[in-house]
């Protein structure tokens, strides 16, 4: 049989080091392997990088398009379901290959170790589809413009076509991919693509030929055609000098940022379509050297990944519509985080309104002129109330009621001005203010209803 390998795994490379040498002293190469921490940080960082910026990027490139009246055209369609096939592959493959990477077993079962190589292979097919129908949209529109336009319907009937097309495509590189007992320094179990005999190059190269040289080749195609006729044409119905050259330069923005997605996911999957056919045709290049390959097809399989993550931010470069739609939607995120934090800050007050609060109130005369006073006689008197309003701000005002002692008052003079009351009415009512949860003043009247 012949097996594809996975180069980045350690167990693989210690394969293919005894393939080289039968003889080779397997405690030797667990010495001197590289460290694994460092490359597990390294292989997680980058990748997660990957996925943070592809879920934010390609959902605020679907919620633009759903939300947004204007970008009802079969081409922004079009451009939706590029973002999903990307959003697609960023969670439903790329932390499974992460996984596969870095564990030397697969915990996942059966049916992950078929779907996760599906769900890639389908993902790549269908964007190169889509691009591939963006051009002939595209060209469509330039070479016949007074043609009806395909409407957004029409395009979504193109899609399905699209997604049944791909799967049934990818459908071999789910198919044998099994789980299997490899055998190095230790028994692991593994995902691994086992191909019947001499098949194996075969499906690799009709793989790379349909979902990547053949589209991309006739969306290149297409677009030198778009090109040449935009440079050198004007457009119909146009009246004055400022329209044609309006309409003119919205053409060509369009069409520019079509052609740097197109150019920036062929520059993405070069690399790794040169890989798998060296690997290939070229078996014996792999059974030397495996660490450098590793790192080599680390790098490939990292670049084509990061292809998910690039067309938003080229959207909203090229694209006033997108932009506009972006600002909207991080306004949208930005004002309901403001309302959810004023929320639990009202929250939060609501519950501290319910607390009781002890302020102490010191009227500042010297405590040793009352030494021989009872306990409750102090020079400061506490009170206790529960606050019953609070506004948004935190400055909320709040009076309290509280009877002190008349023997605790500061001022002698002031005592002696109440000689006339009785014994039982020996307390006195002060009432102060709070402002903001601080005191904010202590001043107290003596009334004659007192005494």
């Amino acid at each position: 049989m012949n097996v594809t390998i996975d180069p980045l795994n350690f167990t693989e490379r210690f394969k293919l080091m005894a393939w080289g040498n039968r003889t080779y002293n397997w405690s030797s190469a667990l010495k001197n392997a590289p460290t694994i921490t460092n490359r597990d940080s390294i292989i997680i960082a980058f990748y997660s990088l990957i996925i943070l910026i592809s879920i934010f990027g390609n959902l605020l490139v679907c919620n633009i398009v759903a939300r947004s009246a204007k970008m009802r055209s079969s081409t922004y369609v079009f451009i939706a379901n590029l973002a999903l096939s990307d959003f697609m592959m960023t969670v439903l493959n790329i932390p499974f290959n992460v996984a596969r990477i870095l564990l030397n077993d697969w915990p996942f079962g059966s049916f992950m170790c078929s779907f996760v190589p599906l769900v890639q292979v389908t993902s790549v097919y269908v964007s190169t589809f889509t691009m591939t129908c963006i051009a002939v949209d595209r060209y469509r529109i330039i070479s016949k413009p007074l043609e009806p336009r395909l409407r957004s319907a029409q395009a979504i009937k193109i899609i399905s076509c699209v997604w049944v097309l791909a799967i049934l495509l990818s459908l071999p590189h789910a198919i044998f991919n099994k789980v299997e007992s490899v055998f190095t320094y230790r028994r692991l179990v593994r995902c691994r693509t086992v191909y019947p005999i001499n098949m194996s190059k075969w499906i690799t190269l009709i793989a790379v030929i349909t979902q990547y040289i053949l589209p991309l080749s006739i969306t290149g195609v297409l677009y030198y055609l778009i090109i040449v006729q935009v440079w050198s044409r004007n457009s119909l119905g146009v009246v004055t000098e400022g329209q044609r050259v309006s309409q003119a330069k919205a053409k060509k923005k369009t069409i520019k940022m079509l052609v740097v997605v197109v150019i920036l996911f062929a520059l993405c999957w070069f690399p790794l379509n040169t890989f798998n056919l060296l690997r290939e045709f070229i078996p014996k290049a792999f059974m030397q050297k495996s660490v450098t390959h590793s790192t080599v097809f680390f790098i490939c399989h990292w670049l084509a990944m990061s292809s998910v993550c690039y067309n938003p931010f080229i959207y909203c470069w090229l694209n006033d519509h997108f932009r506009s739609g972006a600002l909207s939607c991080l306004l949208c995120i930005k004002n309901a985080g403001r309302q959810l934090n004023d929320s639990f800050k009202s929250t939060k007050l609501s519950r501290l309104s319910s607390v009781p609060t002890t302020v102490t109130v010191d009227y500042g005369f010297n405590s040793s002129q009352d030494a021989n006073n009872d306990s409750c006689c102090s020079n400061a008197v506490q009170m206790t109330s529960k606050r019953s309003s609070l506004d948004r701000s935190r400055s909320f005002r709040h009076s309290y009621e509280f009877d002190i002692p008349l023997k605790s008052l500061p001022s002698k003079t002031t005592q002696a001005s109440l000689k006339r009351c009785s014994a039982s009415k020996s307390n006195v009512k002060v009432s102060t203010t709070l402002v903001g949860g601080e005191l904010q003043s202590t001043n107290f009247t003596i009334s004659e209803e007192a005494c």
